[in-house]
């Protein structure tokens, strides 16, 4: 019944169905969303800490990823890189830029 759902999960229902992540038809999958953002600026963390900052210049089916002009970011410490392949399975996350320095 309606009258046991949950207020959260009428919220999210309502974001989902107004985001701008939803084209018209269906849903925006990651990987769908990550191929519209090639030749674009990506962060990509992966499993041991590291983060990497650099433009997006190929990704596949399992989100093995390109990037060039790469930042590599441990801690404090930073290193660049020309090129550099991520391997999908290794990914914790991604975020799309711009970001504010």
């Amino acid at each position: 019944p309606s009258s046991m759902r949950s207020p959260y999960f009428t919220s999210w229902e309502r974001f989902f169905r107004t985001s701008p992540l939803r084209p018209l038809g269906g849903w925006l999958k990651p990987l769908d969303l990550l191929s519209s953002n090639v030749n674009k600026e990506i962060l990509v963390r992966i499993k041991d800490g590291r983060e990497f900052r650099g433009k997006l210049r190929e990704v596949d089916s399992y989100m093995n990823m390109i990037l060039s002009s790469v930042e590599e970011i441990e801690g404090e410490e930073r290193k660049k890189r020309e090129t550099v392949l991520l391997r999908g399975n290794n990914v914790v996350y991604i975020s799309l830029g711009p970001w504010d320095e």
